[in-house]
């Protein structure tokens, strides 16, 4: 009974995030937005809502790992509400 509340408060905020992926998604087809190609190989370890989904250890050992089979890899971070500016 529970999870039945749940999901039928939450399911509003599942439509309003939905609606805004759909939205983006639309801008970026029509060439509203842009995006750029890296100029170099790039991982995106990342997650908009939660910290403490582990992005840390994870990148920790993903530059381990790359650091073995012999590349040098780069950490870039904004930082907690940083900006490209």
């Amino acid at each position: 009974m529970h999870n039945y509340f749940l999901h039928k408060l939450l399911l509003p905020f599942a439509w309003v995030y939905t609606a805004a992926l759909e939205i983006r998604f639309f801008l970026y087809e029509n060439d509203l937005l842009k995006s750029e190609l890296a100029s170099l190989p790039t991982f995106c370890v990342g997650n908009v809502i939660l910290g403490g989904s582990g992005k840390t250890p994870f990148c920790k050992t993903l530059v381990e790992e790359l650091k073995s089979l012999g590349f040098n890899p780069v950490i870039l971070l904004r930082g907690y509400k940083g900006s490209e500016s």
